[in-house]
């Protein structure tokens, strides 16, 4: 798809009023042009379904920029931890019983309330339900590892693949989150 080169890009939001999918309120945001270059096959990869069956909230928690931020958050103070969130998470749970990787039941969770003041459950819950209340719908994600020895791959962090010739959503290259360690 071409774009067309705009003096305004803060003009090309159309006024939706009261929108109801993900569709509409991405319409109303940036308009159709941008939406279906970068928002419409990328919500399909992502979600398997069409935009107009989704929330409009979804896309409501994406920052819309009109400058060169290329952060994702408005926070002043935007970064990630220097050793990584698994060991951040164990070094704030230190002294807490944790189990990896392991399948839990509703009748475990029971048991071990006996011995605990609390549990966390972070699986499905569908599945700790035994599919009782039928397969929620969930986005699956699959992360594929691959090392290149270059010096850089795509010069940024993150590229969303937003074409549907491409069989993913996007690529992280590590190097760039702390390039400081560069």
């Amino acid at each position: 798809m071409k774009l067309r080169i705009h003096e305004d890009i803060t003009e090309l939001g159309i006024d939706v009023n009261n929108p109801k999918n993900l569709e509409e309120q991405a319409i109303s945001l940036i308009g159709v042009e941008l939406y279906e270059a970068f928002i419409e096959n990328y919500t399909r990869k992502q979600w398997h379904k069409d935009p107009k069956e989704l929330s409009a909230d979804i896309i409501k928690r994406i920052p819309v920029r009109y400058d060169y931020n290329i952060s994702y958050y408005n926070d002043k103070y935007v970064g990630i931890p220097i050793d990584g969130y698994s060991t951040m998470i164990d070094r704030i749970s230190y002294g807490i019983k944790k189990w990896y990787n392991r399948k839990i039941s509703l009748t475990d969770i029971e048991y071990a309330l006996k011995w605990f003041d609390k549990v966390i459950y972070t699986g499905p819950l569908d599945e700790l339900f035994s599919y009782k209340f039928g397969q929620l719908e969930w986005r699956s994600l699959n992360f594929d590892t691959t090392t290149l020895t270059v010096k850089s791959a795509q010069g940024t962090s993150v590229v969303n693949y937003v074409d549907d010739d491409v069989p993913y959503t996007r690529i992280h290259e590590y190097k760039w989150y702390h390039p400081e360690d560069k």
